[in-house]
Protein backbone atom coordinates (compact mmCIF):
# COMPACT_ATOMS: atom_id res chain seq x y z
CA UNK A 1 0.00 0.00 0.00
CA UNK A 2 1.74 3.57 -0.97
CA UNK A 3 1.79 6.03 1.94
CA UNK A 4 0.66 8.55 -0.52
CA UNK A 5 -2.53 6.50 -0.48
CA UNK A 6 -4.38 9.10 1.79
CA UNK A 7 -4.13 11.49 -0.30
CA UNK A 8 -6.37 10.36 -3.19
CA UNK A 9 -9.78 11.17 -0.94
CA UNK A 10 -8.77 14.14 0.70
CA UNK A 11 -7.33 16.14 -3.19
CA UNK A 12 -10.80 16.79 -3.75
CA UNK A 13 -10.33 20.58 -4.17
CA UNK A 14 -7.12 20.10 -5.75
CA UNK A 15 -8.59 17.94 -8.55
CA UNK A 16 -10.89 20.49 -8.79
CA UNK A 17 -8.62 23.53 -9.17
CA UNK A 18 -6.63 21.33 -12.25
CA UNK A 19 -10.14 20.86 -14.04
CA UNK A 20 -11.28 24.51 -13.74
CA UNK A 21 -13.32 25.51 -16.63
CA UNK A 22 -10.70 27.82 -18.93
CA UNK A 23 -11.49 26.26 -21.99
CA UNK A 24 -14.72 26.66 -24.57
CA UNK A 25 -17.90 26.69 -23.08
CA UNK A 26 -19.29 23.67 -24.22
CA UNK A 27 -22.96 22.84 -24.11
CA UNK A 28 -24.41 20.25 -21.53
CA UNK A 29 -24.86 17.19 -23.60
CA UNK A 30 -27.46 13.86 -22.69
CA UNK A 31 -26.93 10.52 -24.03
CA UNK A 32 -31.07 10.08 -24.14
CA UNK A 33 -31.91 8.77 -27.85
CA UNK A 34 -34.61 9.84 -29.64
CA UNK A 35 -34.22 7.16 -32.15
CA UNK A 36 -36.66 4.08 -30.66
CA UNK A 37 -36.00 0.53 -30.14
CA UNK A 38 -37.06 -1.70 -33.25
CA UNK A 39 -37.14 -5.34 -34.14
CA UNK A 40 -37.02 -4.98 -37.98
CA UNK A 41 -34.72 -8.08 -39.51
CA UNK A 42 -31.32 -7.20 -40.57
CA UNK A 43 -32.59 -8.43 -44.47
CA UNK A 44 -35.45 -6.33 -44.46
CA UNK A 45 -33.36 -3.26 -43.15
CA UNK A 46 -30.57 -3.90 -45.73
CA UNK A 47 -33.14 -3.07 -48.62
CA UNK A 48 -33.79 0.32 -47.27
CA UNK A 49 -32.43 2.64 -48.68
CA UNK A 50 -32.75 6.66 -49.05
CA UNK A 51 -33.88 8.11 -52.46
CA UNK A 52 -31.61 10.42 -54.18
CA UNK A 53 -31.84 12.37 -57.44
CA UNK A 54 -29.36 11.16 -59.62
CA UNK A 55 -27.72 13.76 -62.29
CA UNK A 56 -26.55 12.16 -65.48
CA UNK A 57 -24.52 14.46 -67.42
CA UNK A 58 -24.29 15.38 -70.63
CA UNK A 59 -28.50 15.48 -70.09
CA UNK A 60 -30.89 14.76 -72.72
CA UNK A 61 -31.09 18.48 -73.82
CA UNK A 62 -27.26 18.79 -74.18
CA UNK A 63 -27.12 16.05 -76.61
CA UNK A 64 -29.86 16.97 -78.42
CA UNK A 65 -28.28 20.81 -78.70
CA UNK A 66 -25.51 19.19 -80.26
CA UNK A 67 -26.44 16.68 -82.44
CA UNK A 68 -28.21 20.01 -83.80
CA UNK A 69 -25.39 21.92 -84.80
CA UNK A 70 -24.80 18.95 -87.29
CA UNK A 71 -20.80 19.59 -86.35
CA UNK A 72 -19.62 16.13 -87.02
CA UNK A 73 -16.22 14.57 -87.01
CA UNK A 74 -15.25 11.33 -88.58
CA UNK A 75 -11.83 9.79 -88.85
CA UNK A 76 -9.83 7.80 -91.12
CA UNK A 77 -12.00 4.74 -90.63
CA UNK A 78 -15.26 6.44 -91.13
CA UNK A 79 -16.28 6.42 -87.51
CA UNK A 80 -17.69 9.34 -86.23
CA UNK A 81 -15.65 10.36 -83.21
CA UNK A 82 -17.14 13.82 -82.13
CA UNK A 83 -20.42 15.66 -82.85
CA UNK A 84 -20.10 19.12 -81.71
CA UNK A 85 -18.39 18.81 -77.98
CA UNK A 86 -19.45 15.00 -77.56
CA UNK A 87 -16.77 12.88 -78.39
CA UNK A 88 -16.93 9.23 -78.82
CA UNK A 89 -15.06 6.32 -78.73
CA UNK A 90 -13.72 4.36 -82.01
CA UNK A 91 -12.29 1.09 -79.68
CA UNK A 92 -8.75 2.30 -78.58
CA UNK A 93 -9.82 4.90 -75.48
CA UNK A 94 -9.93 3.95 -72.27
CA UNK A 95 -11.98 5.67 -69.04
CA UNK A 96 -11.04 5.62 -65.02
CA UNK A 97 -13.76 3.04 -63.51
CA UNK A 98 -13.91 -0.01 -60.62
CA UNK A 99 -14.10 -3.87 -60.65
CA UNK A 100 -14.05 -6.00 -57.89
CA UNK A 101 -11.10 -7.93 -57.01
CA UNK A 102 -10.28 -11.75 -56.64
CA UNK A 103 -11.38 -11.37 -52.98
CA UNK A 104 -14.44 -9.54 -53.67
CA UNK A 105 -13.32 -6.08 -53.10
CA UNK A 106 -13.82 -2.92 -55.09
CA UNK A 107 -10.39 -1.21 -57.03
CA UNK A 108 -9.93 0.63 -59.31
CA UNK A 109 -9.04 -0.21 -62.58
CA UNK A 110 -9.11 1.35 -66.76
CA UNK A 111 -12.13 0.19 -68.63
CA UNK A 112 -11.82 -0.36 -72.45
CA UNK A 113 -14.48 1.78 -74.36
CA UNK A 114 -16.23 0.27 -77.34
CA UNK A 115 -16.46 2.00 -80.60
CA UNK A 116 -19.28 4.10 -80.51
CA UNK A 117 -19.18 5.13 -77.03
CA UNK A 118 -19.51 8.49 -75.64
CA UNK A 119 -16.51 9.54 -73.56
CA UNK A 120 -16.57 11.66 -70.40
CA UNK A 121 -20.24 10.99 -69.44
CA UNK A 122 -20.93 11.27 -65.21
CA UNK A 123 -23.70 9.79 -62.89
CA UNK A 124 -23.47 11.46 -59.55
CA UNK A 125 -26.28 11.81 -56.86
CA UNK A 126 -27.23 15.60 -56.75
CA UNK A 127 -29.51 15.63 -53.58
CA UNK A 128 -32.57 13.87 -51.51
CA UNK A 129 -36.10 13.08 -53.03
CA UNK A 130 -38.51 14.96 -51.21
CA UNK A 131 -40.83 18.01 -51.85
CA UNK A 132 -39.59 21.40 -52.56
CA UNK A 133 -39.90 24.14 -49.84
CA UNK A 134 -42.71 25.29 -49.07
CA UNK A 135 -43.48 29.00 -50.27
CA UNK A 136 -45.81 29.82 -47.43
CA UNK A 137 -42.71 28.54 -44.70
CA UNK A 138 -40.43 30.09 -46.33
CA UNK A 139 -42.44 33.80 -45.86
CA UNK A 140 -43.06 32.86 -42.36
CA UNK A 141 -39.14 32.29 -41.11
CA UNK A 142 -38.41 35.78 -43.13
CA UNK A 143 -41.20 37.63 -41.65
CA UNK A 144 -39.56 36.07 -37.97
CA UNK A 145 -36.47 37.64 -39.32
CA UNK A 146 -37.31 41.09 -40.26
CA UNK A 147 -39.61 41.66 -36.98
CA UNK A 148 -36.43 40.31 -34.77
CA UNK A 149 -34.19 42.62 -36.43
CA UNK A 150 -37.13 45.95 -36.55
CA UNK A 151 -36.60 46.11 -40.58
CA UNK A 152 -39.20 46.06 -43.31
CA UNK A 153 -39.26 44.22 -46.47
CA UNK A 154 -37.38 45.96 -49.11
CA UNK A 155 -36.49 44.81 -52.95
CA UNK A 156 -33.31 42.96 -53.55
CA UNK A 157 -31.08 46.21 -54.59
CA UNK A 158 -29.52 45.01 -57.72
CA UNK A 159 -25.52 45.41 -58.10
CA UNK A 160 -25.64 45.89 -62.03
CA UNK A 161 -23.25 44.01 -64.32
CA UNK A 162 -20.26 43.07 -62.49
CA UNK A 163 -17.17 44.09 -63.97
CA UNK A 164 -13.93 42.16 -64.58
CA UNK A 165 -12.15 41.59 -61.50
CA UNK A 166 -8.53 43.00 -61.05
CA UNK A 167 -5.65 42.17 -58.58
CA UNK A 168 -3.69 44.68 -56.92
CA UNK A 169 -1.34 45.28 -54.19
CA UNK A 170 -2.22 47.53 -51.11
CA UNK A 171 0.42 50.05 -52.69
CA UNK A 172 -1.26 50.20 -55.93
CA UNK A 173 -4.25 50.38 -54.65
CA UNK A 174 -3.38 53.31 -52.75
CA UNK A 175 -1.65 54.94 -55.69
CA UNK A 176 -5.18 54.75 -57.52
CA UNK A 177 -7.18 56.03 -54.96
CA UNK A 178 -4.66 59.05 -54.78
CA UNK A 179 -5.02 59.53 -58.71
CA UNK A 180 -8.61 59.31 -58.65
CA UNK A 181 -9.21 61.98 -55.85
CA UNK A 182 -6.55 64.24 -57.73
CA UNK A 183 -8.84 64.21 -61.15
CA UNK A 184 -11.82 64.48 -58.92
CA UNK A 185 -12.79 68.22 -58.75
CA UNK A 186 -15.92 67.27 -56.37
CA UNK A 187 -16.62 64.03 -55.03
CA UNK A 188 -20.02 63.07 -55.48
CA UNK A 189 -22.50 62.55 -52.54
CA UNK A 190 -22.18 59.75 -50.30
CA UNK A 191 -25.36 57.35 -50.89
CA UNK A 192 -26.17 56.08 -47.52
CA UNK A 193 -28.42 52.76 -47.81
CA UNK A 194 -31.24 52.13 -45.13
CA UNK A 195 -30.44 49.07 -42.58
CA UNK A 196 -30.92 45.54 -44.51
CA UNK A 197 -29.60 42.09 -44.58
CA UNK A 198 -27.47 40.20 -46.43
CA UNK A 199 -28.48 39.08 -49.90
CA UNK A 200 -27.83 35.72 -49.98
CA UNK A 201 -31.01 32.85 -51.01
CA UNK A 202 -34.30 33.38 -50.25
CA UNK A 203 -34.32 32.32 -46.76
CA UNK A 204 -33.54 34.78 -44.25
CA UNK A 205 -32.41 32.45 -41.45
CA UNK A 206 -29.77 30.69 -43.48
CA UNK A 207 -27.59 33.90 -42.67
CA UNK A 208 -28.26 33.08 -38.77
CA UNK A 209 -27.77 29.28 -38.23
CA UNK A 210 -27.52 30.42 -34.58
CA UNK A 211 -31.36 31.28 -34.22
CA UNK A 212 -32.15 28.39 -36.51
CA UNK A 213 -33.42 24.47 -35.36
CA UNK A 214 -31.96 22.13 -37.19
CA UNK A 215 -33.44 18.83 -38.78
CA UNK A 216 -32.13 17.09 -35.02
CA UNK A 217 -34.03 19.60 -32.71
CA UNK A 218 -30.56 21.30 -32.34
CA UNK A 219 -29.74 24.69 -32.81
CA UNK A 220 -26.56 26.47 -34.45
CA UNK A 221 -25.46 27.87 -31.08
CA UNK A 222 -25.41 26.28 -27.63
CA UNK A 223 -28.57 27.04 -25.72
CA UNK A 224 -28.50 30.79 -23.28
CA UNK A 225 -28.76 28.61 -20.34
CA UNK A 226 -25.89 26.73 -21.20
CA UNK A 227 -24.08 29.34 -21.62
CA UNK A 228 -25.13 31.67 -18.37
CA UNK A 229 -24.47 28.32 -16.74
CA UNK A 230 -20.87 28.15 -17.92
CA UNK A 231 -20.09 31.85 -17.17
CA UNK A 232 -21.84 32.09 -13.68
CA UNK A 233 -19.19 28.70 -12.68
CA UNK A 234 -16.23 30.75 -14.08
CA UNK A 235 -17.36 34.26 -11.61
CA UNK A 236 -17.39 31.75 -8.79
CA UNK A 237 -14.14 30.22 -10.03
CA UNK A 238 -12.78 33.41 -10.42
CA UNK A 239 -13.75 34.34 -7.00
CA UNK A 240 -12.45 31.67 -5.36
CA UNK A 241 -9.12 31.77 -6.54
CA UNK A 242 -8.29 35.37 -6.18
CA UNK A 243 -9.59 34.87 -2.28
CA UNK A 244 -6.56 32.16 -1.95
CA UNK A 245 -3.36 33.04 -0.35
CA UNK A 246 -0.07 33.36 -2.59
CA UNK A 247 1.72 30.31 -0.46
CA UNK A 248 -1.41 28.48 -1.20
CA UNK A 249 -2.07 29.24 -4.65
CA UNK A 250 1.34 28.79 -5.29
CA UNK A 251 1.23 25.63 -3.67
CA UNK A 252 -1.46 24.26 -6.11
CA UNK A 253 0.13 25.60 -9.10
CA UNK A 254 3.56 23.25 -8.72
CA UNK A 255 1.69 20.45 -7.58
CA UNK A 256 0.02 20.13 -11.04
CA UNK A 257 3.70 19.60 -12.82
CA UNK A 258 5.41 18.21 -9.17
CA UNK A 259 7.09 14.97 -9.31
CA UNK A 260 6.61 14.15 -6.07
CA UNK A 261 6.09 15.59 -2.90
CA UNK A 262 9.36 16.64 -1.88
CA UNK A 263 9.71 19.06 -4.73
CA UNK A 264 6.30 20.89 -3.53
CA UNK A 265 8.59 22.01 -0.62
CA UNK A 266 12.63 21.52 -1.33
CA UNK A 267 15.07 21.56 1.11
CA UNK A 268 16.79 19.94 3.72
CA UNK A 269 16.30 15.90 4.12
CA UNK A 270 14.09 14.28 1.41
CA UNK A 271 11.71 12.61 4.28
CA UNK A 272 11.33 16.06 5.76
CA UNK A 273 11.00 17.49 2.57
CA UNK A 274 7.98 15.32 1.95
CA UNK A 275 6.40 15.84 5.14
CA UNK A 276 6.67 19.61 5.06
CA UNK A 277 5.52 19.34 1.25
CA UNK A 278 2.58 16.95 1.72
CA UNK A 279 1.24 19.24 5.18
CA UNK A 280 1.66 22.20 2.20
CA UNK A 281 -0.81 20.48 -0.05
CA UNK A 282 -3.51 19.51 2.49
CA UNK A 283 -3.58 22.82 3.97
CA UNK A 284 -4.05 24.70 1.02
CA UNK A 285 -6.10 22.07 -0.06
CA UNK A 286 -8.29 22.53 3.41
CA UNK A 287 -8.45 26.27 2.53
CA UNK A 288 -9.53 26.32 -0.94
CA UNK A 289 -12.41 24.03 -0.14
CA UNK A 290 -13.77 26.02 2.40
CA UNK A 291 -13.42 28.85 -0.09
CA UNK A 292 -15.76 27.49 -2.46
CA UNK A 293 -18.16 26.20 -0.08
CA UNK A 294 -18.83 29.59 1.67
CA UNK A 295 -18.65 31.75 -2.31
CA UNK A 296 -21.08 29.00 -3.71
CA UNK A 297 -23.72 29.35 -0.35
Amino acid sequence: MSRHKSLAGAMTALMAYKNRPESEIIPVSTNWNVVPENNNEPEVLAQMHTERRIQILPTVEEIMRNVASEDIERNDLGQIVRIGRLKFSDGTQVEAGNKYGPGGEVIATKHRMPAGAMLGCREQESRTLGGDENPSEVAASNNYFLAAFELKRRERIRSGKKAKRTYQTHDQAKEDLAKAYANTPMLPPITRCPPGLPNAGSRIGDSFLGMKKTTTGESGSMGWQDVSTALVDREIWAQAIDALSERDRAIMDKSLTAKNLSSLAPGGHKRSAERRGKRYLLAANDNFSAIIQKIAA
